[in-house]
């Protein structure tokens, strides 16, 4: 008989502009870290955003 195991780690993600500390230091005591700070892809504006993400 073999015993097969399968780990899956999922992944929250999330961006918030950069200006807003409020939220981030919201999200960090829920578990988020930043993963990186950038302009968003969609190119509509240019607020530098904070990319989090939380393992769970």
């Amino acid at each position: 008989m073999s015993h097969h195991m399968e780990c899956v780690i999922a992944t929250l993600r999330l961006d918030t502009v950069e200006f807003m500390s409020d939220l981030l230091r919201l999200y960090r005591r829920h578990g988020f870290e930043v993963a990186e700070k950038g302009l968003p892809k969609h190119g509509r504006d240019s607020f530098m955003r904070v990319f989090m993400r939380k393992n769970i």
